[in-house]
């Protein structure tokens, strides 16, 4: 079963809601730590700040969607995590690539030791995906969209190739014209 169809009908885990009462402690113990640790100005949590409060964030709302449907990433389909987080890192590399062309942001207080900013990378960037995923999961969990009437729509082929032809369009002038239409990448 692919990823999209397990998140579309999940499977429960006997154990699941009591593991997840441990991942949304973790996900809240690791947030804490993180604003304590920028309230209080301590440099090695305060710098990092973004992957303690996503991975806080990323562990809540696991452990809320396993307690209360018996089923999450994080305990139901374990081997979809680290592709997620790879696939992650890999994407957000994409963008730090292209802004090696635009220059139009940088790093404040990033680590000076080259082998632990990397690493610092890997925690930050390795949430991009699986935290988009986990806000869709707990966004379901609550049935915000239980009662949608919408209906799947067919589309022509070329529908689908003028899209992606508009999104390569949209990359080339970015990278042609970055001081203009660099933002065009995020579009």
């Amino acid at each position: 079963m692919s990823l999209a169809q397990e998140m579309v009908f999940p499977t429960e885990e006997r154990g699941a809601p009591r593991i997840g009462l441990r991942l949304f402690l973790l996900g809240l113990a690791v947030f804490s730590v993180g604003v304590y640790g920028l309230v209080e100005d301590i440099l090695w949590i305060a710098q990092p700040f973004y992957a303690f409060a996503w991975w806080g964030y990323i562990f809540m709302l696991d452990g809320f969607c396993s307690m209360k449907r018996g089923s999450s990433i994080l305990t139901t389909r374990r081997r979809h995590f680290w592709p997620m987080v790879i696939w992650s890192i890999t994407f957000w590399y994409l963008f730090e690539a292209l802004n090696l062309r635009y220059q139009n942001w940088y790093y404040v207080g990033a680590f000076q030791n080259l082998f632990i900013g990397y690493v610092f990378g890997w925690f930050a960037f390795g949430t991009v995906l699986i935290g988009m995923f986990e806000t869709y999961e707990a966004v379901c969990v609550l049935g915000f969209w239980k009662n949608w009437k919408g209906k799947p729509r067919q589309y022509a082929p070329w529908v689908s190739y003028a899209w992606q032809g508009l999104g390569l369009t949209m990359l080339t002038l970015s990278v042609v014209f970055p001081t203009y239409l660099a933002p065009l990448i995020w579009g």
